[in-house]
């Protein structure tokens, strides 16, 4: 009764509660046996119990089946030629079906493959049993050990990706509402050193179990005592909610097996003190005094009060005759003040007022021109030239006339 699922349950609560995961370099998946509640301020150093399940389909092609009416079942058979194993069985109505090979030296299924009868002990002896070393425990209890398991896609088959329809491992069954695929899966117990921050498995160094360690495990979910069937259906759901291609459902399949088999390792094991805790919590570095504070936030103010002081006394301080520099300290108060230099004079509202009116087209007399003429030692200068006949008089000088800026 000790392995019952729901004591087991009951013991340590659901395997949210303590179970972490962790994917190391080569992909491989583990579940690890965690402290159960731990508050995400902790970090730590620990040793404990981890289970890894790696799983293929077997393709729908590489097996025979025929559906027999009478029994309301889905025979298959398979050969190691086509499917990589040699095995047959009963596919019946159920959503998820489990059947261990060789977890046990001495007990086996008592059937083949989904056809449970209750477990049969073969080449047993009372004297094997009180005659075994450590080392004969390990090879009774088989770490990994191999299973064949079918497993439901638990949604509408007219909704799924078309991935789904077109992947050789995907099983469609007569009479049968899902789609299904057949798995080879390897279970793997572990003896694990890790470290954990905020509830996230960083690091991993692993080791595989002894059989008794292992046989915690594979003893407690052996599918003909039934221990466990409510927890791998459990694993179904979860993994039809991962259903973007069919490796993916493999893959959230594989790691909810591996939960479920931490189970029996975290009822029957006893929690031992980590190597390293540590608690995180958030306070403020550098605190600041109150007067010290305030002496900025005044400081602060102050400068920008001076700030607009002086800029209303500017304003307030501007007459016309600084109006008049600012508007001659630009290129037309230049300009204007090289060639139109009585107008420059003048009072003005911008810089535009410091040119001549332009001379409209009605108008006879010539507009200024501006020129620039050579020297007689080489140079040049600005010469202006009011109307036409001064023009034609100086275009022997080489003269290159425009309109004067305005």
């Amino acid at each position: 009764m000790s392995n019952n699922s729901n004591l087991n349950s009951y013991d340590v609560g659901p395997n949210s509660d303590y179970v972490l995961n962790y994917t190391d370099t080569n992909g491989l998946q583990i579940a690890l046996v965690g402290p159960p509640r731990a508050g995400r301020d902790l970090d730590w150093a620990a040793s404990s119990f981890g289970v890894s399940t790696q799983c293929a389909a077997i393709p729908f092609d590489a097996c025979t089946l025929s559906f027999s009416r009478e029994e309301n079942v889905n025979k298959f058979n398979c050969t190691v030629e086509r499917g990589g194993i040699d095995v047959d069985g009963n596919l019946t109505s159920y959503a998820a079906q489990f059947h261990y090979f060789d977890a046990h030296k001495f007990i086996a299924e008592r059937s083949g493959p989904f056809v449970h009868k209750g477990p049969i002990a073969t080449n047993l002896s009372a004297t094997v049993g009180l005659n075994l070393t450590d080392e004969d425990a390990n090879d009774v209890f088989r770490n990994p050990w191999r299973s064949l398991n079918m497993v439901s896609i638990l949604e509408d088959i007219n909704t799924l990706p078309s991935s789904f329809h077109t992947d050789p491992g995907v099983w469609h069954l007569e009479d049968f509402p899902y789609l299904v695929m057949v798995l080879q899966c390897n279970f793997t117990v572990w003896d694990i050193d890790y470290i954990a921050v905020d509830r996230n498995v960083i690091e991993v160094s692993k080791k595989k179990s002894n059989g008794t360690v292992a046989g915690i495990s594979s003893m407690a979910s052996l599918p003909s005592l039934y221990y466990m069937p409510g927890q791998f259906d459990d694993v179904l759901r979860e993994a039809s909610t991962s259903l973007s291609t069919p490796q993916s459902f493999i893959d959230a399949c594989s790691l909810g097996m591996s939960k479920v088999m931490t189970l029996p390792l975290a009822s029957q094991t006893t929690g031992r003190p980590a190597h390293l805790v540590q608690r995180r919590i958030s306070k403020v570095i550098t605190e600041l005094p109150k007067a010290a504070l305030w002496s900025l936030v005044s400081a602060n103010l102050l400068f920008a009060s001076l700030g607009i002081f002086l800029t209303t006394m500017a304003l307030f301080a501007t007459s016309p005759d600084v109006h008049q520099v600012q508007v001659r300290l630009g290129v037309a108060g230049l300009v204007a003040q090289l060639f139109e230099t009585r107008q420059s004079e003048c009072a003005v509202d911008d810089d535009t007022d410091l040119f001549k009116t332009p001379i409209s087209e009605e108008t006879t007399a010539s507009p200024t021109k501006v020129g620039v003429r050579r020297t007689d030692t080489g140079g040049s200068l600005f010469t202006t030239i009011i109307n036409e006949s001064e023009v034609r008089r100086q275009r022997g000088h080489n003269l290159d006339y425009t309109n004067p800026s305005a």
